[in-house]
């Protein structure tokens, strides 16, 4: 491709953004204040934002990058704009934008791979649009362990939570690093640690077993193939804050949208059956503790019948017999209620 560096970047910075124009900022800031030993790019992608987004990230390249670089270079291409420049200050840094004429969330189409063939990473780093990053050495400390740490996949830290004005510890909460093994992987679930916390060598990135496949949100898949693949390894230090239920978020949508919940729930169970059985059900008492919420939802809200529910509580690790007792009786009982309640209405 003319005009791309066809240059090797030892990480990636993965940056997806959509109506985020009150938050960016924060983002980008806490990319730049990287202090690190090695060059990194800020892939940061703009699902066509409706409410002045890519403005805000335009206006922030020509006030803090150096347009004129022998490496910068702006490119039309079918999807989009690509913006691709050199911090004015912070050589190590380098910002490649992906402004998106369509939506491509709500079609459905993969946005990967627009910068797979032109540059070459060996780690990749998370952090979505509005969550931001708090420590000028995040990337420098966790690169630091992985290299010294060949069977490290994947490593994360302590983050905090932020809802309106107020912040609080997020998830995981250890004072010592520590690795987490698969089983535990599973059992703390997708909230424990912050995706603005993960870094990842890249080879994961086109490691797909159909369960991955199967999955729609990606850090918690991704933690688990982590720990199948190697060891996940948890720094202490709180280096980056996550916003949670931000209007127009993923855990904004999950939780008000009855529809979308119930689609993640059942798409949960499928791609951890999926999970179960690609391990040779090696961890399936504590998959099916971990999924024993979702066949209870689904159940109580009649989106399932009693016998997915009831197999799904004898595959448990720490069986609920008691639970299913009642939840039979009240499953025998609802049909008398719901005719008792139409002859009174009558």
């Amino acid at each position: 491709m003319d005009g791309v560096p066809h240059k090797r970047y030892l990480v990636g910075v993965r940056c997806m953004t959509y109506n985020q124009s009150s938050y960016i900022t924060d983002a980008l800031d806490g990319f730049v204040m990287q202090q690190t030993r090695f060059p990194y790019v800020c892939l940061i992608f703009d699902d066509a934002s409706t409410d002045g987004e890519q403005e805000v990230i335009r206006t922030y390249l020509d006030e803090h990058f150096d347009r004129q670089d022998e490496s910068a270079f702006e490119k039309e291409t079918d999807y989009g704009q690509v913006l691709f420049s050199r911090h004015k200050s912070n050589r190590n840094c380098y910002f490649a934008v992906f402004l998106l004429k369509e939506n491509h969330y709500s079609q459905r189409k993969d946005k990967l791979a627009y910068y797979r063939g032109w540059l070459d990473f060996d780690y990749f780093a998370l952090c979505e649009g509005d969550d931001y990053w708090t420590d000028p050495f995040k990337l420098q400390k966790q690169l630091d362990y992985m290299e010294a740490s060949p069977g490290c996949m994947l490593s994360v830290h302590a983050a905090a939570w932020r809802t309106g004005d107020e912040v609080f510890p997020y998830g995981c909460v250890d004072s010592v690093p520590k690795d987490y093994p698969v089983e535990e992987l599973i059992r703390v679930g997708g909230f424990y640690f912050a995706t603005a916390s993960f870094v990842f060598r890249s080879e994961l990135d086109y490691d797909f077993p159909a369960w991955r496949q199967k999955a729609g949100v990606g850090d918690y898949p991704l933690q688990i193939l982590a720990g199948l693949r190697g060891t996940v390894h948890y720094l202490a230090d709180t280096m980056c804050v996550y916003r949670y239920q931000r209007e127009g978020s993923w855990s904004y949508r999950w939780q008000k949208d009855y529809a979308a919940n119930m689609a993640y729930q059942k798409n949960k169970i499928e791609w951890m059956t999926l999970f179960d059985e690609a391990t040779g059900h090696q961890y399936q008492g504590v998959v099916y503790d971990l999924l024993f919420s979702h066949y209870n939802s689904l159940f109580n809200a009649g989106e399932i019948g009693f016998g997915p529910y009831a197999k799904a509580v004898f595959r448990m690790k720490e069986k609920r017999y008691g639970r299913l007792l009642k939840d039979l009786v009240r499953y025998c009982i609802r049909p008398v209620s719901r005719l008792l309640k139409r002859s009174n209405a009558d």
